[in-house]
Order: structure tokens, then C-alpha cells, then sequence
């Protein structure tokens, strides 16, 4: 499908209706405790792809917010949960699994 279009700041969707608004929680830690001010490119074109749930590939240069890229969407759905599936799922097993190709790069994440 076509991609939507890039997110202008944290705050407002680029597609109100169809891309939601960031949790209150997650947009909080963005700006006051990442003090990020607006999306790096690769965050404004992954993050409204990630919000749909969409499958994508982030190519970008090492430093340009493609952890946080990849990040915010998965907060944000885990973050929007309802409490009761959050509880049986979490006695289950993992939430999320995120995968990187060096232990270094693990850390980093």
C-alpha cells in the first residue's frame, strides 16, 4: 500500500483519523525527557508506518533516530493496552522482541 504521509512533529498525527496521536506518556518522555524537539527524517516517514502497524525497512545513517524510529510505535501500542491484557499477557512471556546483529548494538538499544 502506499505509505502515509510524514509526520510533522511528535505532537499531531499526519493523518488524523488514521494515524493516532502519540500516548500522552510517550510524548512526555520525547520531549522532556529525550528533550527530542522535532522527528529526524527517518522518524517522520518509520514512525506513521510503525503507528499502522505496518511492516517497513529503516535505512539511515548511524546516529539519525532509527532506534527511536523503530521505538516509539511499539511503546505507543504497548503503552494504549488495555490493564487486563497487558496482565495475561506479560505472565505469558515477552512483549516485544527486538533483534540487532552486535551484542554492542544491543546495549546501545
Amino acid at each position: 500500500g502506499k505509505a502515509p504521509p510524514p509526520m510533522r512533529s511528535f505532537r499531531e498525527s499526519p493523518s488524523p483519523g488514521v494515524i493516532p496521536n502519540l500516548h500522552p506518556a510517550l510524548l512526555d518522555a520525547i520531549e522532556n525527557v529525550l528533550r527530542f524537539q522535532a522527528p529526524s527524517p527517518i522518524q517522520r516517514q518509520a514512525i506513521p508506518i510503525g503507528l499502522q502497524r505496518r511492516d517497513m525497512i529503516g535505512i539511515a545513517e548511524t546516529g539519525s533516530g532509527k532506534t527511536v524510529a523503530f521505538g516509539v510505535p511499539l511503546c505507543h501500542y504497548l503503552l494504549n493496552l488495555p490493564e487486563r491484557v497487558l496482565q495475561s499477557v506479560a505472565s505469558d512471556g515477552p512483549l516485544a522482541l527486538i533483534m540487532a546483529p552486535t551484542r554492542e548494538l544491543a546495549l546501545q538499544i
